[in-house]
């Protein structure tokens, strides 16, 4: 929520979001769910349209312990982009991410739909970040990080299994990159 110091123009303050927080928190406490017993809103009290100080802010906010194990807790964190500035939603999906990595699910409303919609940012993120990794383990011809990343985030078994190949040549053990060549072709 956005509660901004006294001195902010009125016009910018009166868009202030802790007075639909409070009624928020309200509301969840009346109904005693799970998540009534960890609903607690956090003011942003700078101004949340300046894209460095919403980075800063929510780098604060993810550095906190307590704020860590709770989401460790969770198979998913939802987190929606709706409403808000863009500066507040980049700052806090881009951290939510870097904190939870495949996790993090960011879900966006459509105009007419009844449900929101899942949005694939994170796992294009992720993947981006794999590719560039990958990019970088070939240019050092670091071939065995090359086989985990491929095998177990990329899926990749095939171009795996190739880079096993490099590993066996370059440890001169040539009749094991063979047999791994001869696989291949088999498959």
């Amino acid at each position: 929520m956005t509660n901004q110091e006294e001195w902010v123009d009125p016009r910018f303050r009166n868009s202030d979001t802790c007075f639909f927080a409070e009624i928020i928190q309200k509301l969840v406490k009346k109904q005693e769910t799970f998540i009534s017993k960890f609903f607690s809103p956090i003011a942003i009290t700078q101004a949340p349209h300046l894209y460095d100080q919403m980075f800063k802010f929510f780098e604060g906010q993810f550095q906190e312990t307590w704020l860590r194990q709770r989401l460790a807790q969770y198979e998913h964190v939802y987190i929606s982009l709706a409403g808000g500035t863009p500066a507040c939603n980049m700052a806090l999906l881009f951290h939510l991410f870097a904190q939870t990595g495949d996790k993090c699910i960011p879900l966006y409303p459509i105009q007419g739909k009844v449900s929101a919609y899942p949005m694939q940012i994170s796992q294009q993120l992720k993947r981006q970040e794999n590719l560039r990794l990958l990019y970088q383990f070939l240019e050092r011809h670091d071939y065995s990080s090359m086989t985990f990343l491929l095998k177990e985030q990329l899926n990749e078994s095939t171009l795996a299994q190739l880079s096993q190949c490099a590993v066996a040549r370059l440890n001169f053990d040539f009749s094991q990159g063979l047999e791994l060549l001869a696989k291949l072709q088999r498959e």
